[in-house]
């Protein structure tokens, strides 16, 4: 449950790609557009 009305990713793991902390991945990496998270 999200009693604030938000949540914190801390980290993320892009398909055939190793996870990582979130600043490092928008540090080195470029989202499209189109780009959704599921």
């Amino acid at each position: 449950a999200c009693s604030d009305g938000y949540i914190i990713i801390l980290e993320m793991q892009l398909p055939g790609k190793r996870r990582m902390d979130v600043k490092s991945l928008l540090n080195g990496y470029e989202f499209s557009p189109e780009a959704k998270l599921r």
